[in-house]
């Protein structure tokens, strides 16, 4: 007697059809996006400044103003990447939901946490594409911008130029100086007050400009004024500081500054545009005369885009297979859209608290993350406890 065939067993493929198909559906919503927020980025970017660009073009106005959408690009889409994703998984979800699909997808024996796949690929895909537009090409482009001195930021940030105003705390006194880029940092217009204590004023110094010497702590300072009380005993009066009467006159002196030459080459210069090498510098090293705040949540950020992307697929995933798997109801696709667009305002809003030193920088990175992780792991949990 014939025996019947056994079933055949169904085993589920990391990388079959169903990842294939539903990741090359995520691609193409986020391709969609990318295109219609970049366009829409950069009008709002261009068009303040479309004078500007078109006066500073040496050659053909159209390759001049398209050659500065390319540099202004990585700035432009690199902050969004994160959330793009989430509208690419979201939007392609929902397209699922209202076509059917997704109860095709369950009733083939998949479940909501099998049903992630695509979305982990998807960020191995977009993470290291985000981390290259932050770590490397926006601040490569953004040299460019201000070497040729194209755009507002080009402009505002050259290096050639004077910059604006700087008061620099030391660890014994204040600085106010502007900062020249000649191969090295030039200070000019510098006063210096040199403090032996707590409200001790003992040196005053007024200059038109300083060098480093060698790679010291000691600038050459030219042509200025100077007031010095070596036991703070003697008071100088504050029209005096200003005005620089009681100041004796000299023509050159040496100066004891604890500043850093690597970060005068970077001040005023927003941690964003940044060279990588330069930030993973700032960000290790003693600050002198700075802040390593914003460089070090900058350095934490970067690395934890790589996962970004990824962390926010899957919670849009998650969201969406769990709560709109049967139907598309206004009501709960807003709300998953809201977590969507907190976690990107969140994420924006932790890098500002880090920057300012009201966040240590790695909680500042891997808060919102950790927190999305968190989510789909409930989600995902209260999904099985259901079934």
């Amino acid at each position: 007697m014939k025996q019947a065939p056994l079933p055949r067993r169904v085993r589920l493929a990391p990388l079959g059809h169903y990842t294939r198909y539903v990741l090359l559906a995520y691609l193409r919503q986020v391709v969609l996006i990318v295109l219609v927020l970049w366009i829409i980025a950069l009008t709002i970017d261009l068009w303040p400044q479309m004078d500007n660009i078109t006066q500073a073009c040496h050659s053909g106005t159209t390759r001049c103003v398209v050659r500065f959408c390319l540099l202004r690009t990585p700035r432009l889409i690199g902050p969004l990447v994160p959330f793009m994703t989430f509208l690419g998984v979201f939007v392609t979800e929902l397209m699922h939901t209202r076509s059917g699909e997704r109860t095709l997808f369950f009733n083939s024996g998949r479940s909501p946490a099998q049903s992630l796949m695509p979305a982990l690929l998807l960020g191995l895909c977009l993470g290291p594409m985000d981390v290259a537009l932050d770590a490397w090409l926006g601040p490569a482009s953004m040299a460019v911008q201000m070497k040729e001195r194209i755009g507002r930021d080009g402009q505002r940030l050259d290096r050639a130029r004077e910059s604006n105003l700087n008061w620099i705390v030391l660890r014994d006194g204040l600085l106010s100086t502007h900062v020249v880029q000649t191969g090295r940092p030039v200070l000019t217009q510098l006063e210096f007050f040199r403090f032996a204590g707590p409200g001790q004023l003992v040196q005053v110094v007024r200059a038109a400009s300083a060098e480093q010497v060698g790679q010291s702590n000691v600038w050459h300072v030219k042509t200025g004024r100077k007031w010095q009380s070596p036991d703070g005993i003697a008071r100088l009066s504050m029209s005096d500081a200003l005005t620089g009467n009681a100041m004796a006159p000299f023509t050159d002196m040496d100066l004891q500054l604890s500043l850093d030459p690597l970060w005068l080459s970077v001040i005023g210069m927003e941690v964003q545009y940044v060279p990588f090498r330069v930030l993973l510098a700032l960000s290790g090293r003693e600050a002198q005369g700075y802040r390593d705040a914003p460089y070090r949540t900058q350095l934490h950020m970067i690395i934890a885009e790589a996962l970004l992307p990824g962390i926010m697929a899957v919670l849009a995933a998650a969201l969406a297979v769990t709560f709109l798997a049967y139907g598309a109801r206004a009501m709960i696709a807003g709300a998953v859209l809201f977590v969507g667009y907190l976690a990107h305002s969140a994420i924006r809003a932790c890098a500002l608290l880090g920057e300012s030193g009201d966040v240590p920088p790695i909680l500042a990175a891997w808060l919102v993350p950790l927190l999305a992780i968190a989510t789909v792991i409930l989600v995902l949990r209260r999904e099985k406890r259901r079934r």
